[in-house]
């Protein structure tokens, strides 16, 4: 749906909707408290009034005389300091509540926008791999860190500030009537061209700036990770300007409209001023020409500069705030579509796995994209016993990564079943299989951080077990690259390991999955990088976890891992092949 084009009170209805069921309520005691400061804002202006009447000299019989009306006192019997030193101690109670509500309206905004941020990632990590593959990295990267910010402190924060601004005016309209109902027709002469010039602002300026919002802006930030992330290839080819140019172009539009938001912004407070001094003008020479009112025109005056000074910046903040929460309203369609999927794939304990005796695959079938992509493993049935070292081979694009993710349970939309020991792998059964997993993909991420913190991965300082650490290292080789640092395994590695080989970044990715000590192995070209004597000992190393009961699942064609595994599964035109080798050291 496309919030931008319901009306505002739809929005504001889906806004709430969003609020968490304990977070409504804080937000409901935060509008109490702005209800409350209106107020006080409100008579802390009004009692200004008394007091100048009463300086000026206003008598009871004199219009607007709110003092002696309101009170029923004499000239003689108000005391002009106890009336002044009330306003003063009226104006320092609500500054400091005033203060206070900042500050509490900060945290709670604060702290919501940390908690739909926190659901927001959390639901990137539980969508499924397929899922995962059709999502630019960019807009994962925009959505995590911009929609629970915009939402928050732009959407919701817009209603909390229109809301105290709106009963300031309601509450300063009783006023005025109360006072001078004259002031109410002036004010009305001024509030003209806001109301419409808004109207024009809304149709025409809110509706661009939300589709540059909403289209453009990730598509320069995917035009700018592209650009990033082909470096090497944009400096060779000399292609630079080709990816400065497309984000630039499509910056300048976005720019562009975040231009006109704020001159259109900063517009009405230009026109109500001018309109306001045409006004003070016409009344100063109306006094000119008829002096008999000179006296009575002077109070007139003083309480419209009041009201001037508190109703319109009002009125202003309301036409920005509502055109801010209008302009972000794809804010509120994005967190509730987002919050929405990330319910759908939660991690379930509900059933363990304990895995002793086989994986079975049993005529699954699986594509990516059902309309235009024939499948890519079709109708394929296999087994894997448990501390077997299996290799598994096949052409380009048979299937074999795929293979792998759908044992990882990383894809959940397939045809047919998986069962572990008889066990179906479904949701319910997934978070439990996973933990008995070590998984190392053919282009491996590498943590900006020590080896150890790659090693021991998603671990804090004081959990990680360093002995445990330095055996997964010499499993897969690193021992001797680790002892040629200066700072051992403590030592840094540049962003996702650029200053590493291929070679030591898979061993690192290794290092990282024989650390959980995982039951089952499900590795990735693993050995493609690898000079012959790393990569005899790596096979050495696994031939032995195997040999003590670790199920092993090697990608690969080396062929010098068909001589050290038990079994090779074939994968051809997405189904398996099976070639058993009789080798003498086999199971």
């Amino acid at each position: 749906m496309k919030t931008s084009q319901h009306s505002f009170i739809a929005l504001s209805r889906d806004t709430f909707r969003l609020l968490p069921a304990d977070q409504r309520t804080r937000a409901v005691q935060n509008t109490i408290a702005l209800v409350f400061l209106a107020g006080l804002e409100v008579l802390s202006l009004a009692v200004l009034f008394p007091l100048l009447q009463l300086l000026m000299g206003v008598s009871k019989s004199q219009p607007g005389s709110l003092l002696f009306k309101t009170t029923g006192l004499s000239e003689a019997s108000v005391n002009w300091t106890f009336v002044l030193t009330c306003v003063v101690l009226l104006y320092v109670v609500k500054n400091i509540f005033a203060v206070w509500q900042v500050r509490w309206q900060s945290r709670f905004l604060d702290n919501l926008y940390v908690k739909f941020a926190s659901q927001i990632y959390q639901g990137f990590f539980r969508q499924s791999w397929t899922e995962y593959t059709e999502t630019n990295s960019s807009e994962s990267f925009r959505k995590i860190k911009n929609t629970a910010y915009e939402f928050t402190h732009n959407v919701l924060n817009g209603y909390f500030t229109v809301l105290p601004e709106v009963i300031i005016c309601l509450l300063m309209m009783i006023v005025v009537i109360y006072i001078d109902y004259r002031i109410l027709f002036v004010l009305a002469l001024l509030l003209l061209p806001i109301l419409t010039f808004y109207f024009f602002f809304r149709k025409n300026v809110v509706r661009k700036i939300d589709r540059s919002f909403r289209e453009l802006t990730p598509q320069a930030n995917i035009i700018l990770s592209q650009g990033i992330d082909s470096f090497s290839e944009a400096r060779i080819y000399a292609k630079e300007n080709f990816f400065i140019q497309r984000f630039i172009a499509i910056s300048k539009i976005t720019t562009h409209q975040l231009s006109k938001l704020k001159a259109a912004v900063n517009l009405p407070t230009r026109i109500v001023e001018t309109v306001g001094i045409l006004c003070f003008s016409g009344i100063i020479i109306y006094g000119k020409l008829f002096p008999d009112t000179h006296q009575h025109l002077l109070i007139f005056l003083v309480m419209l500069s009041l009201v001037i000074y508190r109703i319109i910046p009002s009125i202003n903040k309301i036409v920005t705030n509502i055109s801010q929460i209008q302009a972000y309203a794809y804010a509120v369609s994005e967190l509730e579509a987002t919050l929405r999927g990330s319910k759908s794939d939660d991690r379930y304990e509900a059933r363990g796995i304990i895995f002793n005796r086989k994986i079975e695959i049993r005529s699954v079938t699986f594509q990516y994209d059902r309309r235009s992509m024939a499948p890519i493993l079709k109708d394929l049935s296999t087994h894997i016993n448990k501390g077997e070292f299996v290799l598994l081979d096949g052409p380009s694009g048979s299937g074999k990564t795929t293979f792998i993710h759908l044992l990882a349970g990383l894809i959940n939309e397939y045809e047919g079943e998986i069962l572990i020991d008889n066990i179906l792998l479904t949701k319910e059964t997934r978070s439990s299989w996973q933990a008995r997993l070590g998984f190392v993909q053919q282009a491996p991420i590498i943590l900006q951080d020590t080896i150890l913190h790659n090693v021991a991965f998603g671990l804090n300082s004081d959990e990680v077990e360093r002995d445990r650490a330095n055996e997964a290292c010499r499993l897969a080789g690193l021992t001797e690259f680790i002892n040629s640092l200066p700072l051992k395994i403590n030592t840094a590695i540049g962003e996702n390991g650029l200053t590493l080989s291929g070679g030591q970044r898979q061993r690192l990715s290794l290092a990282r999955a024989l650390y959980r000590d995982p039951e089952v192995l499900l590795l990735d070209e693993v050995t493609n990088q690898l000079d012959e004597d790393c990569k005899l000992l790596i096979l050495k190393n696994l031939r032995q976890l195997s040999n003590q009961g670790k199920t092993i699942l090697i990608i690969s064609h080396d062929p010098l891992v068909r001589t050290i595994v038990n079994r090779t599964l074939h994968l051809l035109g997405g189904n398996i092949l099976e070639e058993n080798f009789s080798q003498s050291d086999a199971h």
